[in-house]
């Protein structure tokens, strides 16, 4: 078709650059509009973090003051003495009634009566006839 000449004219610039739009007198090409994606990307971050992220961030940080503070309020608080330990005062209390059972040797006697006792149980109720 070339040969013969039938083809159709090209119009003058119709082929020469592809068109780009024109925003307020600027022609947009894939570089501008690169660049304004990216400054929109990043202003859009910079809301997202401000509006989203920050609020959570300042709200554990007051969390994690709080913690701190009574951590180092119970590390503050006397720890209870002898006297006004109730467990430590029935100790003493029973220290005071039992002085035989406070030796060693009182205690493995105490242990071989205690098994004396249940021995003898058991054979008192062996020697019972059954009903």
């Amino acid at each position: 078709m070339t040969l013969s000449g039938d083809f159709i004219p090209a119009e003058d610039g119709l082929y020469d650059e592809p068109s780009n739009p024109v925003v307020f007198g600027v022609e947009i090409t894939p570089k501008i509009l690169g660049i304004l994606l990216a400054i929109a990307g990043v202003g859009l971050a910079i809301f997202l973090f401000q509006r989203f992220i920050q609020p959570v961030r300042e709200t554990n940080r007051t969390l994690r003051e709080d913690i701190a503070l009574k951590e180092r309020g119970r590390t503050i608080v006397p720890k209870r003495t002898a006297a006004s330990h109730p467990g430590r005062r029935a100790q003493k209390n029973r220290g005071a009634r039992r002085p035989a059972r406070s030796s060693p040797d009182s205690a493995s006697e105490y242990l071989l009566s205690i098994c004396r006792r249940i021995l003898h149980g058991y054979a008192a109720a062996r020697s019972k006839p059954a009903h």
